[in-house]
């Protein structure tokens, strides 16, 4: 028992070393106030869904890509920046 104990963590050391590169430094990204749950898309997600079963809008395949890319412009402070025409001056 004690040596499976022992295989499987030299096993995952091995791992460790491995992958060091991809693995996030959490500490670092949370001092940095780096966001690190999936929390804020999924609750983006869900506002989404309602959005699009809201009674009475018309909803296509078509225009829901555009809706989003658009929403997403206005969120990142890009909005006049992909819609030239909205920019003053």
């Amino acid at each position: 028992m004690l040596r499976d104990a022992t295989d499987s963590a030299l096993k995952f050391i091995a791992y460790l070393q491995t992958h060091r590169t991809r693995i996030p430094d959490y500490q670092a990204l949370q001092q940095a106030g780096v966001t690190i749950g999936s929390g804020a898309v999924e609750s983006l997600v869900k506002q989404i869904n309602r959005r699009l079963k809201i009674s009475g809008a018309q909803w296509s395949a078509h225009n829901v890509p555009q809706g989003l890319k658009h929403r997403s412009a206005y969120l990142n402070g890009d909005f006049t920046r992909s819609q030239p025409w909205l920019r003053v001056g």
